[in-house]
């Protein structure tokens, strides 16, 4: 239902039924969808570093998978907080305060490995870019 509220009010000021000047704009810009300022933030700091938000799902996905014991639970997500030179900075946040429960490093090597090998990631891929909410969470929730 969100997502497309979400795909409606974009195709209205950026999209197909927007004035041309805005489709302009909109030419440059996709849609998305964000649950809370930590979701939202992860996003621009993931364009700050020119990085595909769906690779970095992935990516995500990949740590999560190889972590043991892993800190997921309900009420707390892993975003993607900063770049230290060649290293990826998450973080471990608890949804109802956004409090940083922990932080984990992986190198940006696992984002650009998954970026070179995109067909060993398609299924994945395309759930994960079916509509404008573009987040580790849409798969958890799901299953769920």
């Amino acid at each position: 239902e969100f997502e497309a509220k979400t795909l409606t009010t974009y195709n209205r000021t950026f999209g197909p039924e927007a004035p041309a000047a805005a489709r302009e704009i909109g030419e440059g810009l996709k849609p998305r969808l964000v649950f809370g300022w930590a979701a939202l933030r992860e996003k621009l700091v993931a364009a700050d570093h020119k990085l595909d938000d769906v690779i970095l799902e992935l990516a995500k996905s990949a740590l999560v998978r190889g972590l043991d014991p892993s800190p997921l639970a309900p009420g707390t997500e892993i975003r993607f907080v900063a770049m230290d030179g060649n290293e990826m900075i998450f973080a471990w946040i608890r949804s109802a305060d956004e409090e940083i429960v922990e932080t984990l490093n992986a190198p940006r090597a696992l984002y650009d490995g998954i970026a070179a090998d995109l067909s060993s990631w398609e299924a994945l891929r395309e759930i994960l870019s079916e509509g404008p909410f573009v987040d580790l969470s849409r798969i958890l929730v799901a299953a769920a």
